[in-house]
């Protein structure tokens, strides 16, 4: 039988971040993310996009995501700056195969907090945790070929480019997005 860890309380610091479930009270917080960045985020996240629709839709996202955590399907973080503990981006491991084990990355953050360095520091902090605490085998990720930031996050951060995959992706416009998928073995 396969022993899933818990992923419950996971909280990983770094210089400048904290990466930790977002609570109930982080919802109206996670709305004004999203909204701030729907325009990006209806073609690369638009399943968030269309669920973080107003504070009752961000509760509902993230008591979704705090069930598939207690199931061991997902550990979603929202990434926090560490001296003002803003809320400037979002990061999950999910559909996670306790087989393999393996699982898939998706993130975002804000605008205003790109080029900075910041998202490759909270992927790095998570593979870190996936693959020392998690004993994750390979984690992967699909990113759309015109999403050149990225691909340098990527990059920078150990995944090499594994293949491209046609027709993988419904963008919130319903166009079908070929895909580019990375991965890391552990």
């Amino acid at each position: 039988m396969i022993q899933i860890p818990s992923l419950s309380g996971t909280q990983l610091e770094t210089p400048r971040l904290m990466l930790r479930p977002c609570a109930r009270a982080d919802a109206a917080s996670l709305l004004k993310l999203v909204e701030n960045n729907r325009t990006f985020l209806v073609h690369t996240h638009p399943q968030t996009e269309k669920d973080v629709n107003g504070l009752w839709g961000a509760r509902s996202y993230l008591a979704h995501k705090r069930d598939e955590m207690r199931e061991g399907r997902n550990l979603p973080c929202g990434i926090f700056l560490r001296e003002t503990q803003q809320l400037i981006g979002y990061v999950q491991l999910f559909q996670i195969d306790w087989n393999v084990p393996r699982g898939e990355l998706s993130y975002f953050i804000d605008v205003a907090f790109q080029k900075q360095g910041l998202m490759s520091e909270a992927i790095a902090a998570l593979c870190n945790h996936a693959f020392t605490k998690l004993n994750m085998a390979k984690l992967f990720l699909r990113v759309a070929p015109e999403n050149t930031a990225s691909i340098r996050i990527a990059e920078k951060t150990g995944f090499q480019l594994a293949g491209k995959l046609r027709h993988d992706f419904r963008d919130g416009n319903g166009v079908l997005q070929d895909v580019l998928v990375y991965d890391r073995i552990g």
